[in-house]
Order: structure tokens, then sequence, then C-alpha cells
């Protein structure tokens, strides 16, 4: 559809009965002919294209902040593209870089060398990633700085 959708934009009508005979060029002085089929086509695409939202690329750092801000980001990702689970933890695994990358890399070497299957799954990869990248006391810290607020 989208390849007709470029040959009527471009004048080139490929079912037209009649080829024999050339299209004029549209020039600057002349607007061109906007035929209905065109309009709805461009209609068509107005109206199913939406924006893209971008995800920044986690590096691995320490900071839990940035780690519950890149799992939360990818959340509403996956919602807005509604993405199923094998798509989700290559488009995660796209978006990791540094050490986060590296380690990643790692688990799924070992496990593909103790003969168990890849993680494939989003919640799997995400609870790996806690394991590695959350602090084990993170609620216990959260409870201190709560009891010192005054």
């Amino acid at each position: 559809m989208q390849a007709r959708l470029e040959e009527v934009e471009m004048g080139r009508d490929v079912d037209a009965k009649d080829v024999s005979e050339p299209k004029a060029e549209a020039t600057e002085e002349a607007p061109p002919d906007v035929t209905p089929e065109m309009s709805f086509f461009r209609l068509v695409l107005r109206s199913t294209s939406k924006p893209r939202l971008e995800v920044s690329i986690y590096i691995g750092s320490l900071s839990h902040e940035e780690f519950i801000y890149w799992i939360n980001n990818m959340e509403k990702f996956f919602d807005y593209e509604e993405r199923d689970e094998g798509k989700k933890v290559k488009f995660a695994i796209s978006k990791q870089n540094g050490h986060a990358a590296i380690w990643w890399d790692g688990v799924q070497a070992e496990r593909r060398r103790l003969g168990k299957e890849l993680i494939k799954n989003w919640n799997r990869m995400v609870a790996k990633l806690r394991g590695k990248f959350f602090p084990s006391d993170y609620r216990q810290t959260l409870f201190r700085l709560m009891r010192n607020l005054r």
C-alpha cells in the first residue's frame, strides 16, 4: 500500500489503462492536480502515524534513581508501542550500553554455556537487572530517610 501511495503522489498511476501517453511534469507555476484518491491516501497516512517515543540508554551506573527511571521509561514505551515479550527484551538490550551491556552479554553467555534457555521474558530480565544494579538495602534506606524527615 505504501508503494501504491508513493506512485500516486509522484503522479505515476500503474493501474491506468492508457500508459502510452506520458504525464506532464508539474511545473512551479501550476499546482499539481490533487485527485480524491491522493487526498484519501494522505489522510490515512496522517491518521495512522503516531509520534515516536525516545527511550534513554542505560549504561549500568550504580545510581538507583537512574535504574528506576530507565525501567519506568521502558515500561511506558512498551505500553505505548504494544510490543510482545520477545521484542521487549530485544529492544531493551539495544538500549543498554557500557557496563550494563557487557554484564547482560555475560549473563546470556553463561546461560548458553550451561545449556539453559536464554532470557526472553521482560519480567525475568527486569528481575536479573534488579539483582545486579539495584541495591538490596534500598527499602531500608528509604525507610531511614522517611523516619528522619522533619
